[in-house]
């Protein structure tokens, strides 16, 4: 049912803009960034996994 509504849409003209604001955003917190160091990768991993596994259930129970 959604599926052919979604299939002519290419994933990187989604993805493309989103990338880009991310690095600008990232780009100007560099000192930001090399204060808090190494601490933040599981942040960043624990976020990432959380985000999927949630979208993961919601997709499963809607679906």
């Amino acid at each position: 049912m959604v599926l052919p509504l979604v299939e002519p849409v290419e994933f990187l003209a989604l993805a493309t803009p989103i990338l880009v604001f991310a690095g600008l955003s990232v780009g100007k917190d560099v000192p930001a960034l090399q204060r808090i160091g190494g601490r933040i990768v599981p942040v960043g991993l624990t976020s990432f996994a959380a985000s999927f596994l949630i979208s993961a259930l919601i997709a499963q129970a809607l679906l």
